[in-house]
């Protein structure tokens, strides 16, 4: 938990650094780090308003497995507050862009997580 919040404080403060630098993909990344840590610390709505903020940067800069991981993430939250239906949509348009940019490692994770949510 220690490790999480002081991740967090680190990325509160690479954000407006980021978002100063201009590169999108720069500040997408640092929202889903943040979102990661909000996950990690149990904070599920903080982490999913973070990936929400992050979604759309990462669909401008159009990096598929970005994207993909985005979605994902979104999905992952989604299954954890029982939005079961919301976290499958999620993860099939996260799979959508995995099998697009050929990540298998990736396309397995979404597998697993489209599977954990039939049991």
């Amino acid at each position: 938990m220690q490790q999480s919040s002081t991740a967090l404080e680190y990325y509160q403060e690479a954000l407006p650094i980021a978002q100063q630098s201009g590169d999108r993909r720069v500040v997408g990344a640092a929202l889903n780090n943040m979102g990661a840590s909000y996950q990690s610390l149990g904070q599920y709505q903080e982490a999913l308003t973070y990936y929400e903020r992050a979604l759309p940067i990462t669909q401008q800069v159009d990096k598929p497995a970005d994207i993909a991981k985005t979605l994902n993430n979104i999905g992952e939250i989604n299954s954890i507050i029982g939005e079961q239906d919301n976290a499958l949509q999620y993860y099939q348009e996260a799979l959508y862009m995995a099998q697009k940019v050929g990540d298998p490692l990736l396309e397995q994770k979404i597998l697993n997580n489209i599977a954990q949510i039939g049991d």
